[in-house]
């Protein structure tokens, strides 16, 4: 099991049914909700569908290489967010 960042572990709480779809990403990708609201806002529908993709769906697991580009992609919005001020 992945350690989660603390700031993602004190984000992990909302309510509702889309707060538990926001939470799975949040801890498959070790993201807070803010991130991941950036990252819907500013990613391609192309790398959107590669970073869902990474997710894997009910039939099958996601592969290694969807994965890493999974991760390839979240990598490089996380740094746009720090960077974004």
């Amino acid at each position: 099991m992945k350690k989660l960042r603390p700031e993602v572990i004190d984000d992990l709480y909302g309510g509702g049914i889309f707060g538990l779809l926001d939470q799975l990403y949040c801890t498959s990708f070790n993201i807070t909700e803010d991130e991941l609201d950036f990252f819907c806002k500013h990613m391609s529908d192309e790398e959107l569908n590669m970073f869902n993709d990474g997710l894997g769906d009910l039939k099958a697991k996601s592969s290694f290489t969807d994965k890493r580009k999974a991760l390839e992609i979240r990598n490089k919005y996380l740094e746009k967010y720090k960077t974004r001020k």
